[in-house]
């Protein structure tokens, strides 16, 4: 996904941009890092996030978000999924 950008068209600037990059190591991990700028609330976040295939039934997902703007912690989480036989 390329870069996305908004304008706000009364103050004839840019309100919002955002771009990521996800990348495939091999066919059991996968990252993305992508930023988001938004004008309004002086936001500049970042986003690193993994994901590993353990095995056929569990799933490890990272994700880490800091807002470097403001200075402060958005989001952090770690989850596992576990697939179940149908």
């Amino acid at each position: 996904m390329g870069p996305v950008f908004a304008r706000n068209a009364d103050k004839r600037k840019l309100a919002t941009a955002s771009i990521g990059l996800v990348a495939q190591r091999d066919e059991r991990m996968s990252y993305y890092v992508g930023n988001r700028y938004i004008d309004e609330l002086h936001s500049n976040i970042t986003t690193v996030a993994i994901d590993y295939q353990v095995s056929s039934k569990y799933n490890l997902s990272f994700a880490q978000s800091f807002d470097f703007g403001l200075g402060e912690n958005v989001v952090s989480s770690v989850s596992v999924v576990r697939r179940f036989d149908m």
